[in-house]
């Protein structure tokens, strides 16, 4: 099931996305998603701090208090990685939220045809971000990895071992292929990079990069890293943000 946040302090445009959400959802029935609304910023991120955050954010720019932008803010400085859409009257506040990594901004009124677009494709990232795995031999049997846990892989004495966002670990058998063959399912999609020899990061996860680090949301860091390999993450992670999480 998905979880939506959608934050206005308007109800007449809280309401409007909300049957907006719905009208779209009552025709994609296959789609299990729970709304939850928020009149404010601060009310959202104390639900956040309390409970649970949110796969997707609808947050209205435009509001007392804490706006849109300093919600997202927020948000991040959380670890929330949930996909923000902005609803906004003008396109004007783009730059400023650009370190909260927005996918999409909805301009006020915002229209049904356009509305179902945007959605169409940020539920196929959900759900594509929540289905993807790999089965893992280990030495205590076949374990299911999904992609959007893993924070990154280190080659191990031929063994890939992939360190997860929730602070554990988990090491395949040794294999006779090389790092590059046991790591291709995971760089085929563009969440993954290569790092060096011995390191496959996920760019969902990264936080930050230096000349020879790259520090994770979940406060993992690599470090002691080539400068070229560290280059080439910083090249494709900014490009990973600029461009979208895929491309579609």
């Amino acid at each position: 099931m998905l979880h939506i946040a959608v934050c206005d302090d308007e109800t007449i445009w809280l309401e409007e996305t909300v049957n907006l959400l719905k009208k779209y959802l009552d025709v994609h029935s296959d789609i299990s998603v729970k709304i939850h609304t928020f009149s404010s910023g601060l009310e959202l991120l104390e639900y956040t701090e309390r409970n649970h955050g949110f796969d997707l954010y609808i947050l209205d720019i435009v509001m007392p208090g804490m706006n849109g932008i300093e919600t997202g803010v927020a948000l991040r400085k959380q670890q929330e990685k949930g996909m923000l859409v902005y609803l906004t009257t003008s396109k004007e506040f783009a730059l400023d939220s650009f370190e909260t990594n927005p996918y999409y901004y909805l301009v006020k009124p915002v229209k049904e045809e356009q509305f179902f677009s945007v959605f169409e494709k940020a539920f196929r990232i959900l759900n594509d971000r929540q289905g993807k795995a790999i089965s893992l031999k280990t030495k205590d049997g076949v374990k299911r990895i999904l992609f959007d846990d893993i924070v990154y892989v280190e080659l191990v004495n031929r063994s890939a071992c992939y360190y997860l966002k929730d602070g554990q670990s988990v090491k395949g058998n040794q294999q006779r292929i090389s790092f590059a063959e046991m790591m291709l399912p995971l760089l085929q999609d563009r969440r993954f990079c290569r790092c060096g020899a011995s390191f496959v990061v996920n760019l969902y996860h990264v936080k930050g990069i230096n000349k020879d680090e790259v520090h994770f949301m979940n406060g993992k860091k690599l470090f002691d890293l080539p400068k070229m390999a560290c280059a080439t993450v910083l090249t494709q992670w900014l490009d990973y943000w600029v461009e979208g999480e895929v491309r579609l």
